[in-house]
């Protein structure tokens, strides 16, 4: 019976070392989107936004303006939208990263207390042979 307590307690540590490890990437892309936004936004919403062509043709590939192109908006108007619709993005995306590191940070340590509850049990296991 000691010896497969054993076992559990080194296996829950394994398994916790394995949490570590995924959450620590994870929390590295949480941290990313938290920091630099405009990087970890998605390579076509962030090409739509670096003109005015590019953000109308990405408004002319949506169903709603192919049945209505008289919709898009033209000149000032399409910029002004562009870089509102851009800095609401950047906020979304800041937003997401915040919000996953939070949650990155209480996974590692419940995954840390795991971890340590079980070392010092496989510990005492080991020390009484």
């Amino acid at each position: 019976m000691k010896n497969l307590l054993e076992v559990y307690a080194l296996a829950v540590c394994f398994v916790s070392v394995v949490v570590f490890v995924v959450i620590s990437g994870f929390g590295a892309w949480a941290m990313i989107q938290w920091v630099a936004p405009d990087f970890a936004m998605s390579s076509y919403d962030y090409s739509c936004y670096q003109s005015d062509q590019n953000y109308r043709d990405c408004l002319q590939s949506r169903s709603y303006y192919d049945k209505n192109p008289e919709e898009i908006p033209a000149g000032g108007e399409l910029t002004r939208r562009r870089l509102a619709k851009y800095q609401n993005d950047l906020v979304n995306t800041q937003r997401s990263g915040k919000q996953g590191a939070a949650v990155m940070s209480v996974v590692f340590v419940i995954s840390v207390i795991v971890f340590y509850v079980h070392w010092l049990l496989a510990s005492k296991i080991r020390s009484k042979d």
